[in-house]
């Protein structure tokens, strides 16, 4: 997840130019041209299970939109306006509301839209570890490492002893950066905490 009304304010913010106009770049690509990612998006929320080449992504995104100018001319599912091809590999964005919009594979957005009844089952636990990170951090992230995951460079090996992860970074006055990592054994902790460490001593450099 990532907040974008405290990143537009934050210190880092001075060095988005580049951030910037490849977010706009993306936001045509998924049929959003016109959107400022920084005043029009208050957050995105991206969640996958980590599975496939590549793995299927869903984003959430929440913030201000024409949806009248938006969806003229859009195809509809369950009367939300749909924009983007559905052919295979393309991303397409529904419209529920003006502050919400669903982007991702066809599939995974019509099943979202489809669990909008209240009928799906919720994670009460896993709901809980998002809201506690949402409430802290400006940028975050969680997850569990899939079964039969394999890194994909040599360079990523360690992340295989990764069982669950969660992380946060505050960056209103500074950078303030929390992780909590769960590995295997204590062999893989040790060896996990001395490659932190080194990227430790590179932040604060």
């Amino acid at each position: 997840g990532i907040r974008m009304h405290s990143l537009a304010i934050s210190p880092v913010a001075r060095s988005m130019a580049q951030a910037q106009a490849a977010g706009a770049g993306w936001l045509k690509t998924v049929s959003l041209s016109g959107l400022d990612l920084l005043d029009d998006v208050d957050e995105v929320m991206l969640a996958s299970s980590g599975k496939g080449q590549p793995p299927p992504a869903l984003l959430v995104v929440t913030g201000r939109f024409d949806v009248v100018r938006l969806a003229e001319g859009a195809k509809r599912y369950h009367d939300v306006p749909m924009l983007g091809s559905e052919k295979e590999n393309n991303s397409v964005v529904a419209l529920l509301d003006g502050s919400t919009a669903l982007v991702g594979d066809a599939a995974l957005v019509r099943a979202a839209i489809d669990g909008r009844d209240g009928k799906t089952r919720i994670d009460r636990a896993l709901n809980d570890r998002i809201t506690s990170l949402r409430q802290r951090y400006d940028v975050w992230g969680l997850g569990e490492r899939p079964e039969g995951f394999v890194a994909p460079t040599p360079e990523a090996k360690g992340l295989e002893s990764i069982d669950r992860f969660q992380f946060g970074m505050q960056l209103a006055n500074g950078l303030v950066l929390g992780a909590e990592i769960q590995t295997h054994s204590v062999e893989d902790a040790d060896k996990l905490k001395a490659s932190l460490e080194t990227v430790a001593a590179m932040l604060k450099a």
